[in-house]
């Protein structure tokens, strides 16, 4: 169950692709992750950006959403946008090894130091 995996985890890296937005087992466990941390719980939700990946507009919660999640709640619909107001590391899976090193990096500094 990913619920239980996602609660005692130290960190979620989520990688945001150009297919995130229509996968609501990815949709799913962005929901349930923000949802935790919303509380004080749960691991640190770090999403990461990959080359294709766009950012939801306003029309995607009310009209694309439902229709991929059709019992979405509306806590569940919040706590997606929360991952999306939360700064995104970008990936460059085409980049050099010093880019790719560099932006691993940048992700590996939001993992937290300690449980």
């Amino acid at each position: 169950d990913h619920c239980l995996a996602i609660a005692s985890a130290r960190a979620l890296v989520i990688i945001l692709s150009t297919e995130t937005l229509s996968s609501r087992h990815q949709l799913e466990i962005m929901a349930h992750s923000m949802g935790l941390n919303e509380k004080g719980q749960g691991p640190a939700t770090i999403p990461v950006n990959i080359f294709g990946f766009s950012f939801p507009a306003p029309h995607y919660y009310a009209h694309v959403l439902p229709h991929i999640w059709p019992e979405v709640s509306e806590d569940e619909v919040s706590h997606i946008g929360a991952l999306f107001r939360t700064i995104s590391c970008p990936y460059s899976t085409h980049a050099s090894d010093q880019v790719l090193q560099a932006q691993t990096a940048d992700i590996l500094r939001r993992l937290p130091r300690q449980l």
